[in-house]
């Protein structure tokens, strides 16, 4: 193929440490790494000149798997959205009490279910729209032989869904462009963040959320302060318990009333 013949000055590879390690010697080898992991190929690690990842945090956490002896070169490069898709999105001050969540279940939407009926009594109207594919993590983590935290979280939001409280609804996974009118509608993205292990290299889901000019309210883990900022309403209250519930739910309600 043309990189094994050495027909480019650089190979770029996204998701394959393999196709850098095909190619010749003096051909720029680049790697696009945006997962949280890289298992195996230790052989391929040397012959790549630069990693590129999304957020320093990231980079930091990839070099846990660099094989011994292994010192790895890395630059960090934000990832993009499409803004264009939110340019006609509702002025903040005209939207309903609407409260987003568009993450995956096992980031801390037990949390928030939690809290929900505490939000619901100070903001009568508010509404908690919930996407992603929910229906599939509960069928597929909460079976009598799945064990850990994953498995007890998605438990509790199967509880959740059988008893669903009054103002929630499960829109389930929609089309990206279905999912961009809802957000451009949403008042508040809520992600409390609760992660069992290293998750959000960077987090799209609080890009869209922002880029359809709703208001954040999370939890500064991960990456997500490093690459987010002063654009968000952090709520640091220790290790995800009763304590910080109670402080995500005041910040919540807060931001909802405007």
């Amino acid at each position: 193929s043309s990189v094994t013949a050495g027909e480019h000055d650089a190979v770029i590879s996204w998701s394959d440490k393999r196709v850098c390690g095909y190619a010749p010697r003096h051909v720029v080898k680049i790697f696009s790494q945006q997962l949280n992991d890289m298992p195996g190929d230790h052989e391929f690690w040397g012959s790549i000149d630069l990693f590129v990842s999304p957020s320093r945090t990231h980079s930091y956490f990839l070099m846990r798997f660099a094989p011994p002896g292994c010192r790895p070169h890395f630059y960090v490069v934000s990832s993009g959205l499409d803004t264009v898709s939110y340019a006609d999105a509702k002025p903040w001050a005209e939207r309903e009490p609407i409260l987003g969540y568009w993450s995956s279940p096992d980031r801390g939407l037990h949390h928030l279910l939690m809290v929900w009926p505490q939000i619901r009594q100070a903001v009568p109207k508010a509404e908690l729209l919930i996407f992603y594919h929910l229906d599939r993590f509960i069928k597929d983590l909460s079976g009598a032989y799945v064990a850990g935290e994953v498995a007890w979280r998605a438990r509790i939001l199967e509880n959740f869904r059988i008893n669903a409280p009054k103002g929630v609804h499960v829109m389930g996974a929609l089309p990206r462009v279905k999912l961009a009118e809802y957000q451009k509608q949403t008042k508040v993205y809520a992600y409390p963040l609760d992660t069992v292990s290293f998750t959000e290299g960077y987090c799209v889901a609080i890009g869209e959320a922002l880029a359809a000019g709703a208001r954040v309210v999370a939890r500064p883990e991960d990456a997500v302060e490093e690459v987010y900022g002063r654009s968000v309403r952090w709520v640091r209250a220790g290790i995800p318990g009763e304590r910080f519930r109670e402080a995500f739910a005041k910040a919540v309600i807060e931001e909802l009333r405007g």
